[in-house]
């Protein structure tokens, strides 16, 4: 055996350089062992990339943003109502002697209703000359079909049922059927609505006659009659 001193010396350094170079050995085969081995199990999948967001349709009434809670913010504002604003016009009615009334004269005579007798209801209707006197004037209201006397305010009532010649007369305007005369432009006659006779001037030019009611199936000029201003 070698007793050198220097010799022993380098044979432990060569030992401890060859131990460190054999775990570094180790160290670098574990190192590659473990990168290169197959891994078990499911190969994760690579992560699905996040969805596109759908874009909100735009909304035409957005909602407000809330406001803060103002006391003077909270108080009702009352909206104005023009129906409740305006007063309700009720027309009045047109006074009597204020309505368009006017002489109705007869075709054939010339002369014209005369309401005699004063304001008695119940006055038989005559045919006289024309003039300005207030008992020889009359109203037609289309709406109501009624043939009224401004100085007496009465109306053209075909009394008597349906009998044909009845005189006619002037009463009180209460609405019944037999004061409504439905007037023919065309004709220029006056029938009544309850018995379907006609105004009529009998008896020829005679001043005074009584007119009555008769059927309109003649087409006599003594049935036609026409407005004239007083």
């Amino acid at each position: 055996m070698n007793n050198n001193p220097d010799t022993r010396k380098k044979l432990i350094v060569s030992a401890a350089a060859a131990l460190v170079l054999a775990v570094l050995v180790i160290i670098i085969v574990g190192i590659i062992f473990v990168f290169a081995a197959p891994t078990t199990g499911t190969t994760p999948s690579a992560p699905n990339p996040p969805p596109t967001p759908t874009p909100e349709p735009s909304n035409p009434n957005p909602t407000p943003t809330p406001r803060r809670n103002d006391p003077r913010r909270d108080i009702p504002i009352p909206v104005p109502e023009p129906w409740r604003d305006e007063p309700i016009s009720v027309p009045e009615p047109t006074p009597r002697e204020l309505l368009p009334y006017l002489n109705l004269c007869n075709e054939l005579t010339g002369n014209c209703l005369e309401n005699g007798g004063g304001n008695t209801p119940a006055t038989i209707v005559g045919a006289y000359p024309k003039d300005s006197s207030s008992n020889k004037l009359w109203y037609y209201d289309e709406g109501k079909k009624t043939l009224c006397n401004l100085y007496t305010g009465n109306c053209l009532e075909n009394g008597g049922g349906a009998s044909v010649g009845h005189n006619v007369a002037a009463f009180g305007n209460d609405g019944n059927i037999n004061k409504q005369w439905t007037y023919n432009d065309n004709k220029k006659t006056f029938c009544n609505d309850f018995s379907g006779n006609c105004l009529e001037n009998g008896g020829g030019a005679t001043q005074g006659n009584n007119v009555g009611a008769y059927p309109d199936n003649d087409g006599s000029e003594n049935k036609r009659w026409y407005f004239i201003s007083k």
